[in-house]
């Protein structure tokens, strides 16, 4: 076994098993935060015996930003001593730099990057876009290989044959989830039941949500659209609702069980992203509920990677036009005639999920950077 290190500013809950499974496999080790930036809102691993886990003082330097890092190297190199080291990136973590001036300067270990590619949270064609690419770009031809989440993630960052480039299909833990047992729920639940999980924030447009959603109470008066989790963003919501809130439209705030969590997407018919999409595409997919997204357009919304899984007519619907009267178009259609979304695209959406996004999908990913280390420092 190499001596790998995996460098991230935290572990998440949904990374655990992943992590868990890589140092089983191949002995890796994770170097990440003692504590983790604040204001994330991410359950972070507080298991300080797990086998896989060291831990580094991260200085987070702007509680707006979490990626604004200064990352402890000297300190980890030299405690850990890794051949490779497979570095989370963000242009506002220190490491980054420093990772890349040692490559640039023919200095050990070997660098890959794991990351989104581009920033797809920026307008590609604005300056900033374009500044965030061009340096991205320099970084990334400069170190020995990049992981990406999905194929087009590796695609759009054009780098060419030279610059070994690898996909780790970004998921969770899928079958984790299905075993995860239901509780009994005592909100009311109107039929179709419509979801929409995640952070209330402005990238979210959940404000647009509730709006598409509305109308569609007039053909099938019991509908209910629950909104799980919490923000800054939450007022804006509860005015949009108005005074369906806490009839038709629920929030609930954040939940973190997942028991809870289960419960909610087994009564649900369809799972709403009215912004920016990423793992809340895979968490509705792993309980069999298709999804629905808007279309990137010029000026929103600016999609995470995993807006590749949602397949039109395999795994859900993606919307021309980000608009709420569009979207409540869409809705209609879905529903129409009593049209039950989740078991009209049951069979193609599990075929899906159990072809492309399972943690053994992404682990076959990392066990080709193994290959590929194994090979460059034989």
């Amino acid at each position: 076994m190499r001596n790998v290190v995996i460098l991230q500013r935290v572990i998440p809950h949904y990374r655990v098993r992943l992590f868990e499974r890589l140092h089983q496999e191949f002995g890796w080790i994770v170097a990440c935060a003692d504590e983790p930036p604040r204001g994330t809102g991410l359950h972070v691993l507080r298991d300080r015996t797990a086998p896989f886990a060291r831990f580094f003082p991260f200085k987070f330097l702007d509680a707006a930003s979490p990626y604004c890092a200064l990352v402890p190297i000297g300190r980890i190199l030299s405690e850990l001593r890794p051949e490779a080291i497979i570095s989370e990136f963000s242009l506002q973590m220190s490491s980054s730099w420093q990772l890349a001036a040692r490559r640039l300067l023919r200095r050990s270990p070997k660098v890959l990057f794991w990351s989104h590619g581009l920033n797809t949270e920026l307008n590609i064609g604005s300056l900033h876009g374009l500044a965030s690419k061009g340096l991205r770009k320099l970084l990334f031809s400069g170190v020995d290989g990049n992981i990406y989440y999905t194929s087009e993630c590796r695609t759009s960052m054009g780098l060419g044959a030279n610059s070994p480039g690898f996909v780790a299909t970004n998921t969770i833990d899928v079958e984790e989830i299905r075993r995860t047992p239901s509780i009994p729920l005592e909100t009311h639940l109107g039929s179709p039941t419509i979801l929409s999980v995640g952070r209330i924030t402005p990238d979210k447009a959940l404000p647009l949500v509730v709006r598409g959603f509305l109308p569609l109470i007039e053909t099938f008066p019991d509908a209910t659209l629950v909104i799980i989790g919490d923000g800054p963003d939450r007022k804006h919501v509860e005015a949009a609702a108005g005074r369906y809130l806490g009839k038709n439209v629920v929030l609930t705030g954040s939940v973190f069980d997942e028991k809870v969590l289960a419960s909610y997407f087994r009564r649900a018919q369809l799972s709403i992203i009215g912004g920016a999409a990423g793992l809340s595409v895979n968490h509705a997919l792993a309980y069999d509920v298709p999804v629905l997204a808007f279309n990137a357009g010029p000026n929103g919304p600016f999609h995470h990677p995993e807006i590749s899984y949602v397949k039109e007519g395999v795994t859900g619907w993606l919307v021309d036009g980000w608009s709420s009267e569009r979207l409540t178009e869409v809705l209609r259609a879905i529903f129409a005639n009593g049209s039950d979304p989740q078991v009209r695209l049951h069979k193609s959406l599990r075929e899906y999920v159990d072809r492309e996004l399972t943690l053994d999908r992404m682990i076959d990913g990392f066990r080709c950077v193994d290959s590929f280390l194994d090979a460059q420092l034989t």
